[in-house]
């Protein structure tokens, strides 16, 4: 698994939207009910920005005002980091990490095809980075239940662990 067009199978090409000129809170409350951290925001029908969880609580919750009058186009994250489903994995990853972004919109044509998430463990395994979600029968991460193996977990501390001491001393 090289390219995000491999993990898009996997996890899916749903993508949900939210209008710039609704409310904060009603963003919030659509990624709670769809148990996910980001919208794409979308201005007369086109495609520009992201909403995140963490917009939210930074420029929300944080420095207020928390009511409706705080609209998603004051909050979203803006221009668009994208990548092309051709992209490298490991690309993808370096754009997140160098960006200090969680969400990595993927277009294609034109078309957002998927949003990948920082720790989704395809992504990871596509980055040849050790995960431990599994579903049930093995039908492998992203299932409709997902599971961690405490042995996976603690080799996975491990290796975190080793890279975080060599990288940060």
């Amino acid at each position: 698994m090289n390219q995000v067009s491999e993990i898009l199978g996997d996890k899916g090409r749903d993508v949900l939207k939210i209008d710039a000129e609704a409310s904060a809170l009603d963003a919030v409350r659509q990624m709670v009910e769809a148990n996910i951290g980001s919208l794409l925001v979308t201005d007369g029908g086109d495609v520009t920005g992201i909403v995140t969880e963490r917009d939210y609580l930074r420029r929300v919750a944080h420095e207020g005002p928390t009511d409706d009058s705080v609209t998603v186009r004051d909050i979203m994250s803006s221009p668009l980091i994208v990548v092309s489903p051709e992209t490298e994995i490991d690309e993808c990853m370096a754009v997140m990490t160098d960006r200090r972004i969680r969400h990595l919109p993927v277009v294609d044509d034109g078309d957002v095809v998927g949003v990948p998430f920082w720790a989704d463990s395809a992504l990871l395994a596509g980055a040849g980075i050790p995960t431990v979600l599994f579903g049930p029968s093995g039908e492998g991460a992203h299932a409709v239940v997902e599971w961690v193996d405490l042995p996976a977990a603690e080799r996975c501390l491990e290796i975190y662990v080793a890279v975080a001491e060599e990288f940060c001393g």
